[in-house]
Order: structure tokens, then C-alpha cells, then sequence
């Protein structure tokens, strides 16, 4: 082979390279955006969920993102749980780091969303765990959950709550701005630590050591 030929080859060569460079790049930012719009969009539905007011048919809707939630099997008007879990494949493979994502699930008792449960993982570490309960427990379950309690921890793992007992009572707007998390810490390079950087609408809440 002349030096021709070799410089030739290796022009082709470098070329393929790029190619595969720019179509894992666009695969990669298409999944990204997929999963961010999937993770606003499912937020958006539990946003709008009401402890002891929502049915089970309200949080089936979340099935519209079959790739990100699932509900028990068997999962019956009765007794049923809706799981969800939000990553992106670049925290996935760890080309991102920290590794991180979000995950719930929604319990629901004689067809009604009994609590709501979800929280940010970042490594091994949890930024932030948000529960959200009915105004009053019922008598068959005195020990649930009541209102609205956000608990955050820092990285030294110290530890802040948050609580509003009436939150099932407030409009639902007003609940959404609460709660609405961040989905671009999902891929946000250096990820989020504090309260404020993945739920925003936690600046309008105390925390309480």
C-alpha cells in the first residue's frame, strides 16, 4: 500500500469514526430528551393525584409511560401499588456522574390513592425523599403518613424536614408548584444536592433539623 492509498484509507477510516461518534451522540441526546419529557410528563399526573380523593383509574394514567411505570401484579381496586424510576442511560453507563434518578410509588387502598412516595438518588446517597398522605389517617390505618413531609439530607448526611399537614387541601396548582422536581437533574453534570435544586417549590417551605 503507497502513501497514497494509506492516507486514502485512513481518510475513510477517520470519516466512519466521526459518523459513529455523531449518530451515538444524537442517540444519546434523543434518549436524554425522551426520558426528560417522560419524567415531566409522569410528574405532571402524580402531581395532580389527591390522597384519599384519587382512584386507581387516576393512577393508571401513569401507565402512559410504560417504559418508566408499572403496577403490581396483581394490582386490584382493593390493593394496588403503581411503581415509577426515571435514568437516563448516561447516568446508566456512567458517563455521567454521579449515578442518579428518580423513584416513587403510589399505594392504593379500596380504590383510593392511600399514599405518595418519591425521592432523588444521587450515587448512594438520597438528596430528598418527599411523602405525601390523606389529612386524616383512617381507622383501618392510624399510623399512615398525613400531609406533606419533604426530608432532606446534606452530604454529610445531616438531616431536615419539612412538614404541611393540610397539603391534601390546598388547590392543586398550588400543590404542583410545590412539588414539580427538577428532571434536568436527571442529566445535570455535577447532578443536585440541595432541596432547592431538585424541587425548586421547597423554598417556600421550612426545614426543621
Amino acid at each position: 500500500m503507497n502513501a497514497t492509498s494509506t492516507s486514502k484509507w485512513l481518510i475513510r477510516v477517520t470519516a466512519a469514526l466521526l459518523a459513529i461518534v455523531c449518530v451515538t451522540l444524537l442517540l444519546f441526546a434523543a434518549e436524554s430528551i425522551w426520558t426528560l419529557r417522560s419524567a415531566q410528563g409522569c410528574f405532571r399526573l402524580v402531581e395532580g393525584l389527591t390522597p384519599g380523593k384519587s382512584s386507581l383509574t387516576d393512577t393508571r394514567q401513569l401507565l402512559r409511560y410504560p417504559a418508566f411505570a408499572h403496577e403490581s401484579v396483581p394490582c386490584t381496586r382493593e390493593r394496588c401499588s403503581m411503581d415509577f424510576y426515571f435514568e437516563s442511560r448516561l447516568s446508566w453507563w456512567h458517563l455521567i456522574t454521579p449515578r442518579r434518578a428518580f423513584q416513587g410509588n403510589i399505594e392504593i387502598r379500596n380504590d383510593a390513592v392511600e399514599t405518595i412516595h418519591f425521592f432523588h438518588m444521587e450515587g448512594a446517597s438520597m438528596p430528598l425523599s418527599v411523602t405525601i398522605g390523606p389529612t386524616e389517617a383512617p381507622a383501618a390505618t392510624p399510623g399512615l403518613a398525613l400531609g406533606l413531609s419533604v426530608v432532606a439530607f446534606s452530604p454529610e448526611r445531616h438531616k431536615s424536614a419539612a412538614r404541611v399537614k393540610q397539603f391534601a387541601e390546598l388547590p392543586v396548582d398550588s400543590r404542583k408548584e410545590t412539588l414539580q422536581p427538577n428532571v434536568w437533574c436527571l442529566v445535570k453534570f455535577g447532578g443536585c444536592q440541595t432541596p432547592q435544586s431538585i424541587i425548586p417549590g421547597t423554598r417556600s417551605l421550612s426545614f426543621e433539623p
